[in-house]
């Protein structure tokens, strides 16, 4: 699997289940970013460090929960972030 495919399987993930803030997974199993990545990145874990300096040079920040958790933050916004952090591996 290559850090695109993974990028993109967080995505779907966050578009199927649905998508959170202030929790890793609320109670009708929607999930934040840190959370989707972490689902997708547990099989892959040599990847991780590009796939994370990726997101963190696409939403110029290192502090995911707090980016995703930003008021005003919706679902749309993470799901591109994920979708648009391939430009950066």
């Amino acid at each position: 699997m290559t850090a695109e495919e993974i990028l993109a399987r967080a995505a779907d993930l966050l578009e199927t289940r649905g998508w959170c803030q202030g929790v890793l997974e609320d109670e009708h199993g929607h999930l934040c970013l840190v959370e989707a990545l972490g689902i997708t990145l547990t099989k892959y874990r040599a990847l991780r460090h590009v796939v994370c300096r990726a997101v963190d040079q696409e939403i110029g920040s290192g502090n995911f929960g707090a980016w995703n958790d930003a008021p005003g933050r919706t679902q749309d916004e993470v799901v591109t972030a994920l979708r648009n952090s391939k430009r950066h591996l």
